[in-house]
This record gives structure tokens, sequence and C-alpha cells, in this order.
């Protein structure tokens, strides 16, 4: 009988129910998703948070679902700002191979929206 309490103490709580479709803003993680890239050959996200203005011409802004295993989800890219020539699909072509840690709520991975400065060139 001394079992069941045992295993209670090691469950701990249960991770937070989400429903398709609704990932976490990064104000509602207890940890945001983190670029994990090393390759300096590809695209990688500017690593300013802040961007100058006026905007370079060629500065992106990216909107994407980074999921629990920390890829970033094809059909949920987004360019909120793009420069004149660019198209969704080259920018989704480049950071599918970007890797994150993913956010969390507590010990449980979480989906999350996460925006991207690039510089495209």
């Amino acid at each position: 009988m001394l079992l069941p309490a045992v295993v209670a103490l090691f469950v701990g709580q249960p991770c937070p129910p989400t429903s398709p479709g609704r990932p976490y803003f990064d104000f509602q993680v207890s940890t945001p998703a983190v670029y994990l890239g090393t390759d300096s050959t590809r695209v990688r996200p500017d690593e300013s948070r802040h961007a100058r203005r006026p905007y370079p011409a060629d500065f992106a802004l990216a909107q994407f679902v980074v999921d629990t295993i920390g890829v970033p989800v094809p059909g949920t890219l987004k360019l909120l700002m793009q420069p004149a020539g660019l198209s969704a699909e080259s920018v989704m072509m480049a950071i599918i191979a970007w890797r994150y840690r993913p956010a969390r709520v507590g010990a449980c991975k979480v989906p999350q929206l996460v925006q991207a400065p690039l510089r495209w060139k």
C-alpha cells in the first residue's frame, strides 16, 4: 500500500493543457524558447532585439511557432516585415533548419510563438 504514495511523489504537477493552434506567448512561459544555432553559414536571426530605425533594406521580421521539440512549425510562418523580393517560402526554407531550446511552463515543454528579426542577404 506504500507504492501509490511513492508514485504520487514522483509524478508532480501535470503539464498545462494546450489545444492545437494555441501556442504560448513569451510572457506566458516561465522559460522562453532560445535559438541554439551555431552555424554561421546559414541565415540566422539578428541578435539585436531592438532593430534600428530606419530599417535596413535587408531587414525582415518573421513570426512562427516553435514546437515542444524545438523545431519551427512550417505552416505557422508570417512575415511581419519583409524586404522587396523576399518570399515567405524562402524564409521558411531558411528557418526550418533552425533549432531552439523549447519554451517551458514549469517543467513542461510547450509550443511558443516566436518573433525573429532577420538580416536577409
